[in-house]
């Protein structure tokens, strides 16, 4: 998931949360957090972002994941989002 995440989105940070042992979940399919940025997502509002993301994973959403939570962001969004202290990353593009 990763990889085709990465490459479709030519990413600049892709974050996987596993949060499946936080739920009970009878059929074995996990529950995941998804964070993308990429300046790919640049002009895409929020809802045609996760339309993307949805439809680039749905076989994994068909028969793997249960549940994902996704937040999509463009480096500048990114810069300024306060979901960094949620999640505790400190994260910087030094490169960009």
């Amino acid at each position: 998931m990763l990889k085709k995440i990465q490459k479709y989105f030519n990413t600049n940070l892709v974050m996987i949360y596993d949060n499946t042992k936080k739920h009970k979940n009878n059929n074995n399919k996990k529950h995941f957090t998804l964070i993308i940025i990429s300046d790919y997502f640049l002009k895409i509002k929020m809802l045609h972002r996760h339309q993307k993301v949805y439809k680039l994973l749905y076989s994994e959403m068909k028969n793997k994941i249960h549940a994902i939570s996704i937040y999509t962001y463009t480096i500048n969004e990114w810069k300024n989002n306060k979901i960094q202290k949620k999640y505790n990353i400190n994260c910087k593009f030094s490169n960009i």
